[in-house]
């Protein structure tokens, strides 16, 4: 992982959670929104290239803007962002996500797990609303799974530009 690539990825993120802030604000209720810095780590993962822990440090500097954006117990996305980089870094050499379907499940139940996740960890500042909490997960991870080909093609074309692989330059 290049420096270059990394503040791309963070830049991307933190215009991703801008635009998602906006148009939130803009809308008259409180829907469920999608998770697109998940999906931005999600891709670091998958299709990152460079070392393990590269990929998660920049998978704590994201958590940690959108810790930021959330108004959320600094270190809560960025824990969770790390451990999501890395099973995805793990998984990444045993799945294949190359079309459009696999994407949409694979995103579909890491942004399970993932909001699960956030719910346990913060279950005590719910009080006897955790159970409501969890009814949210399921749409949230289908707004982030409906919401991730088209983040991961901005993602790719953005990978594209800084690092273009080697091998795909003599390919037709």
């Amino acid at each position: 992982m290049t420096a270059a690539r990394a503040i791309a990825f963070v830049a991307a993120t933190w215009i991703l959670s801008l635009i998602q802030a906006s148009v939130a604000s803009l809308l008259p209720w409180h829907g469920v929104a999608p998770e697109l810095a998940l999906l931005v780590v999600l891709y670091v993962g998958f299709y990152g290239r460079g070392s393990a822990t590269a990929n998660a440090g920049l998978a704590l500097a994201i958590g940690y803007l959108t810790d930021l954006f959330a108004a959320s117990p600094r270190g809560l996305h960025a824990l969770t962002f790390g451990l999501v980089v890395l099973a995805a870094r793990g998984a990444s050499n045993r799945l294949m996500v190359a079309s459009t379907w696999q994407v949409l499940v694979v995103t579909l139940a890491t942004a399970l797990g993932h909001g699960a996740l956030i719910v346990a960890l913060t279950s005590s500042m719910y009080g006897d609303g955790a159970a409501r909490a969890l009814w949210l997960v399921p749409m949230t991870a289908a707004a982030t799974g409906a919401a991730a080909p088209v983040v991961f093609l901005i993602l790719k074309r953005i990978d594209r530009r800084l690092a273009p692989d080697q091998r795909m330059r003599f390919a037709l």
